[in-house]
């Protein structure tokens, strides 16, 4: 049973299903449900409302993509998706938390929520969801942009009783890094180095938790970069545009 990270997926706008067909990701072949591919937030199969027609039938398209195969899809949430359709999701227990599911024409496609620790695979995952979208002013509040895409007060203090009862994970999964090392991914990057005109709260709220919580490894996205840092003994690891990337 194994683990693999696959970064932005982002309705396979910008062809990020090639990198998941079978002459990239040949493993996949061998894998079944038990194994899982956690994508790191952008996924955006759950992104339009069924009045947008054209755009909805696509998303239906990707997440049969995912439904029917072999390995089961975990999604952290981006900041390109539809939080709405997000939140009325049913929850069920999965990975021994609390997940949201969404359903297709095959198996379902699990979304995970803040503040949760999972475990897979005896590895422990704490996850913090969202992002804020540096193109919002050219997006529409409640169509293509939503204010829940950054943390919530009360999804803070959630994550804040979790870490005070845990203290360590073995991995932090999130879809942006922490303010402190952003520069690290954002530098000669076409995608962003030019365009970090907002704080982002949810990246200010994880450098806080960069030094409350010890774990051996961050996983994000939302950079558009493959890249890997180590600082003090963790990992930090943005994953774009690549094989999946094998964890356990």
């Amino acid at each position: 049973m194994s683990i693999y990270i696959f970064g932005d997926f982002h309705g396979n706008a910008r062809n990020e299903k090639f990198f998941l067909e079978q002459q990239h990701f040949p493993e996949q072949e061998k894998l079944t449900i038990k194994d899982t591919l956690i994508i790191m937030g952008d996924v955006s199969i759950l992104r339009y409302f069924p009045e947008q027609e054209k755009k909805y039938k696509q998303d239906i398209e990707n997440r049969d993509f995912f439904g029917k195969q072999n390995y089961t899809t975990f999604c952290i949430m981006g900041n390109h998706e539809n939080w709405y359709l997000y939140n009325e999701l049913s929850e069920e227990e999965k990975f021994g938390g609390r997940v949201k599911v969404l359903e297709t024409n095959y198996k379902p496609i699990y979304f995970a929520i803040t503040g949760e620790i999972y475990t897979i695979e005896g590895k422990t995952f704490l996850v913090i969801n969202g992002a804020l979208s540096i193109d919002k002013e050219l997006r529409t509040k409640g169509i293509d942009w939503f204010e829940e895409e950054t943390l919530s007060n009360k999804e803070i203090n959630k994550t804040l009783d979790v870490i005070e009862k845990e203290k360590e994970v073995d991995y932090l999964l999130s879809h942006t890094v922490n303010s402190k090392i952003v520069n690290y991914f954002t530098k000669n990057n076409n995608d962003y180095g030019n365009n970090l005109k907002y704080k982002c709260h949810t990246s200010e709220f994880l450098s806080y938790v960069d030094e409350i919580l010890k774990y051996k490894e961050n996983h994000f996205g939302h950079f558009h970069i493959q890249k890997e840092i180590k600082i003090d003994n963790k990992k930090y690891i943005c994953h774009y545009k690549s094989k999946p990337y094998k964890l356990i």
